[in-house]
């Protein structure tokens, strides 16, 4: 209300006490003004409420967008659900073959739970949306622990199909038979235009995997022009790819189902992240490290097992990280805060 208004009400009732009195249509005259004037400070009021409310709505929302918006399109931790935490909303469904699993089955994993796949028709699918259209580069985190041998593959994960016109990613569990090699590894492949590219970790012996939890990171890069593999921290194989990545497009993600001339997986799956983004050597070691102190925690390790582990990080080509800092502490991950959406 203006201070213009206030005098001329100030005006009209001195000028009606100088009268000795008011009559009943003055007063009313005074009521209504009063009233009108009252009216129009209450919307004034409600305009600049208004007006800082959708002020901080925006910069709440520039805010959420600044960070969803940036590299992690998709986070299943599997705490009792197969919701995707980080912040686009790509849940997944959990699925026992063609129907909806009536009851799935979560045990202790790296941090909470983990979600358990039978081997025979297990399988969690998420349906395809722009944040996970990804193109240029990303990177793709599991945790898993595979709990039988069998001599075709088992799909962890993948998206896409192998045509000329699509392109496809994807970690799978290659059988003890293959290739002769009496011994199972995990492959990391990438396709396009009906060409592979593929980078794989084979176990030191046969059986090594069996009841055993693995951090396994495949990364692309169409600028950096390189594909790249990691086994519990350690990078394990680096290649130029010859395939031109041109997205997945429509298809779903498919954790654990059935893989093209192979099975379902058998065992434990948790921790699943995808980045539209080439994570980092340090990062990848720390989420490691994050995830074998989280184990040994949760009784998925022992302490000398986690001890044996660090070890062999330690000696590594590849350690980026002062490991002893980590493991004293909560990990410092501020410097990768663009790519922690929601970060434990």
């Amino acid at each position: 209300m203006s201070t213009t208004h206030w005098i001329s009400t100030a005006c009209i009732i001195n000028k009606m006490k100088q009268q000795k009195g008011f009559t009943l249509i003055e007063l009313l005259v005074v009521i209504v003004i009063i009233g009108v004037l009252s009216g129009i400070v209450i919307v004034g009021v409600g305009d600049a409420i208004q007006r800082a409310r959708m002020a901080r709505s925006q910069v709440f929302s520039r805010t959420i967008h600044s960070r969803i918006g940036m590299d992690l399109s998709g986070w299943w931790s599997f705490e009792n659900n197969a919701l995707d935490r980080s912040g686009w909303r790509n849940d997944g469904t959990i699925m026992d073959g063609a129907v909806v699993h009536p009851a799935p089955v979560f045990e202790p994993g790296v941090f909470g739970n983990a979600l358990r796949f039978d081997g025979s028709n297990d399988f969690v699918n998420v349906t395809s949306s722009a944040s996970l259209k990804i193109i240029n580069e990303f990177t793709i985190e599991i945790w898993v622990r595979p709990d039988v041998r069998t001599l075709d593959w088992q799909r962890v994960l993948e998206k896409g199909r192998w045509t000329a016109d699509s392109s496809r990613f994807s970690y799978r569990i290659l059988g003890g038979n293959e290739a002769g090699l009496g011994r199972r590894f995990f492959r990391f492949d990438l396709a396009g235009g009906g060409v592979a590219n593929s980078v794989s970790f084979f176990t030191t012996s046969p059986g090594a995997t069996v009841g055993q939890w693995y951090h396994l990171v495949g990364i692309y890069s169409r600028s950096g022009n390189f594909m790249r593999a990691y086994t519990n921290g350690v990078r394990v194989s680096s290649i130029t790819p010859t395939v031109i990545f041109n997205g997945t497009d429509t298809d779903p993600l498919i954790i654990g189902g059935p893989s093209p001339g192979g099975g379902h997986f058998h065992g434990l799956i948790d921790e699943v992240r995808i980045y539209r983004a080439a994570m980092p050597t340090s990062y990848i070691q720390k989420r490691y490290v994050q995830g074998i102190k989280g184990l040994a925690s949760n009784g998925g390790i022992t302490q000398e097992e986690k001890q044996e582990r660090l070890a062999v990080l330690r000696n590594s080509d590849h350690l980026a990280i002062d490991l002893d800092s980590a493991l004293a502490g909560n990990i410092d991950f501020s410097q990768y805060t663009k790519y922690l959406v929601f970060e434990k």
